[in-house]
């Protein structure tokens, strides 16, 4: 994979911006050697991978959402149920 994919989004309301978290790095959080450091920062990824995906996309009053990133994943599945 390219270490340029963005693999989440992270949202910093204080000053409008949105910033990416890329293969790459991920490759540098697993190379922390504060394994408690690297477990928040995994968690904190993950927690914004999901939400972005499966949350967000229901709550587009966000205009920087809907603006940065658009995701149709969970649209088109909640369109099957």
């Amino acid at each position: 994979m390219r270490s340029d994919v963005v693999l989440a989004t992270i949202s910093d309301e204080r000053n409008d911006s949105i910033r990416g978290i890329t293969v790459s790095d991920y490759q540098d959080i697993l190379s922390i050697k504060d394994k408690e450091k690297a477990k928040k920062a995994i968690a904190e990824m993950d927690y914004h991978r999901f939400q972005d995906r499966y949350i967000k996309p229901f709550l587009f009053p966000d205009h920087r959402f809907a603006k940065h990133y658009k995701n149709g994943f969970s649209m088109m599945a909640s369109g099957f149920c």
